[in-house]
């Protein structure tokens, strides 16, 4: 495996000059190796998997082919959903200072309204 991320890197083929088994080009009969304990030739490679998503969409994904809008696709609160789980996630660290700092100030504010220099005034029994 090691030969052949090498010569990928060096030569832009995973055969390079000299190769162990050499690698052929994907295509058409969907041609692949399998590396294991012993490397072997694969034809066909995942038909099963394949013929599957080929029977639900027989000319492609659509959004792929075509340039469609993802919105097309997808109903705009599942999309405006995945999109803040995303933006939660890659933000987490901003967020949670973020929400740090407004509820530290919401509780600075109670206490100065609610706690802080009561001044009442006592009645006196008469």
């Amino acid at each position: 495996m090691n030969n052949y991320w090498s010569n990928f890197a060096k030569y832009g083929n995973p055969n390079g000059k000299e190769s162990i088994h050499n690698w052929n080009k994907y295509g058409e009969e969907r041609n692949a190796i399998i590396l294991d304990s012993t490397i072997e030739d694969q034809t066909n490679y995942k038909e099963e998997v394949c013929g599957f998503w080929k029977s639900i969409y027989p000319t492609g994904v659509p959004l792929l082919h075509g340039g469609a809008h993802e919105l097309m696709h997808e109903p705009i609160h599942s999309f405006l959903l995945n999109e803040g789980v995303i933006i939660l996630f890659r933000q987490f660290r901003k967020i949670a200072i973020g929400m740090s700092v407004i509820v530290v100030l919401f509780l600075v504010l109670f206490y100065v309204t609610c706690c802080g220099k009561s001044k009442t005034t006592k009645l006196k029994p008469e």
